[in-house]
C-alpha cells in the first residue's frame, strides 16, 4: 500500500516511517483488514491524509474517493465516493469548500 501524509509543513512520504505496510499487520481493526475482508460501504483504502492550514480539519484520500473530517469535535463532515478510482492527494484551503484534488490509480480522471 502506498500512502502520502501531509502535515502543516508539507507532504511526507511513507519511507520516512520505515515503509510500514498496514496490510501485513495482524490486527483486526476495520481500517487494517485486507481488501478481501472489507465492506465496500464502510471501508476504503487510505491513500493520503492532509491537514488544513490551522489543523482544524483534515482530508483523507481513499481508493474510492475522499473524506473531510473536523478535528474538534471529531466528525466526518463530507464524503465523496466514486465508482472508478480515488484520490492520491486531497488538500483543503483553511475551512472552506475549496479543495485541490489529484487522482490516483491507473484510470484516474482528475
Amino acid at each position: 500500500m502506498s500512502s502520502t501524509v501531509s502535515n502543516p509543513q508539507g507532504i511526507m512520504q511513507p519511507s520516512g516511517y520505515g515503509g510500514y505496510d498496514s496490510r501485513s499487520s495482524s490486527t483486526t481493526s476495520s481500517f487494517l483488514r485486507p481488501e478481501s475482508e472489507s465492506n465496500e460501504n464502510d471501508e476504503a483504502e487510505l491513500v493520503s491524509v492532509s491537514w488544513n492550514q490551522d489543523s482544524s480539519c483534515f482530508a483523507a484520500g481513499t481508493g474510492h474517493g475522499f473524506r473531510i473530517y473536523n478535528c474538534e469535535p471529531f466528525k466526518e463532515t463530507f464524503r465523496r465516493e466514486l465508482k472508478n478510482g480515488g484520490f492520491k492527494i486531497v488538500e483543503m484551503l483553511f475551512r472552506s469548500n475549496i479543495l485541490a484534488l489529484v487522482g490516483g490509480g491507473p484510470n484516474s480522471q482528475y
